[in-house]
């Protein structure tokens, strides 16, 4: 599965962006290129091209395009605030983990020190 448009390029992850690509061309060749370009480059000539194009054109048109959500101004405050919150356990309990770890290989330390006799 490979993006027409790459999120760079302002594609998003709607299905109508995505078409069957090999490895080879999904990963290391069409990269940010843009897909008509990449795909005249792919095929031998203009009808080719054309037949290929017209495929994925009407593959885009069964897909609805994605509906853009504009938030309110409260309702983005909002969202802002709970990512922060989110962060912020994330941090916290990568920390508390840390700790966890420390205090386990302290214990392990001081058991592996009594029987080292």
């Amino acid at each position: 599965m490979a993006y027409l448009n790459c999120s760079a390029t302002g594609g998003g992850n709607a299905i109508r962006n995505r078409v069957l690509a090999c490895k080879e061309c999904n990963g290391n060749e069409k990269r940010e290129q843009n897909w008509k370009r990449f795909l005249k480059s792919k095929c031998k000539n203009a009808e080719t091209f054309q037949r290929r194009r017209d495929r994925i054109r009407a593959w885009q048109k069964q897909c609805p395009k994605p509906i853009r959500i504009v938030l309110s101004p409260q309702t983005e405050k909002a969202q802002i605030a709970t990512e922060a919150v989110f962060k912020s356990f994330e941090a916290k309990s990568f920390a508390l983990g840390l700790l966890f770890l420390a205090e386990h290989l302290l214990f392990l330390s001081e058991h592996l020190e009594g029987h080292s006799d």
